[in-house]
């Protein structure tokens, strides 16, 4: 409660995404697809979201998260430009070329979160527009690497100083090494099959 806290010092998209990404680590390791299935039911984080000290509300929690599963969806000059505000109006929008469209609009006219609401409400009225199947759910492989691109910034957002190894000890580092090792060499052959995937896509086409 009190590291979230901390977090809000201002309100804007990199507030809410260091706070969703709090809790998306502490509560459910990381994984989005846990947050929507367990989340309201998940004790420990209901018991946060109902803290009176809390000086965010529990609608602000949950928008925080979708917000971030939301911005790796999007490139990041689109999800960096869009303000806050303007994420949540397009979280309703399953679509995700629907969605990656209206948010490029809103960034390139520069749409106030009225525009861009009555923007989608007009889609709203178009049913075919706005309820189109998408694309299918993203591969495991793609969300896989989503939070391992997390893991590594978090991981090298530290130094690794002699004094925090001296604490660990010999066995201890050596056994991150060898796990890391074994990561990156497992990251290396999934490198190799993407290589081969993205070749085969340049001869076809």
């Amino acid at each position: 409660m009190a590291h979230i806290n901390g977090i809000y010092t201002q309100k804007g998209l990199k507030t809410a995404t260091k706070i969703g990404s709090y809790v998306l680590d502490m509560f459910f390791a990381g994984d989005f697809e846990s947050f929507r299935h367990e989340g309201k039911k998940h004790v420990t984080f209901r018991a946060l979201a109902e803290r009176d000290d809390l000086c965010v509300s529990h609608s602000f929690i949950w928008y925080a998260v979708a917000v971030l599963e939301q911005s790796t969806q999007l490139p990041d000059d689109v999800s960096e430009t869009l303000p806050f505000s303007h994420h949540k109006l397009l979280l309703p929008i399953k679509d995700l070329e629907l969605k990656l469209e209206l948010a490029r609009e809103a960034v390139a006219r520069r749409m106030s979160k009225r525009k861009l609401a009555e923007r989608i409400r007009g889609l709203r009225r178009n049913s075919a527009a706005f309820s189109r199947a998408g694309r299918p759910p993203l591969p495991s492989f793609v969300k896989g690497l989503t939070q391992v691109r997390r893991g590594v910034e978090l991981a090298c957002s530290e130094e690794l100083s002699d004094d925090l190894f001296d604490r660990y000890g010999l066995d201890d580092a050596g056994r991150l090494l060898d796990e890391t090792t074994q990561q990156i060499e497992t990251l290396e052959r999934l490198v190799t099959r993407l290589r081969a995937q993205v070749s085969r896509l340049r001869e076809r086409a």
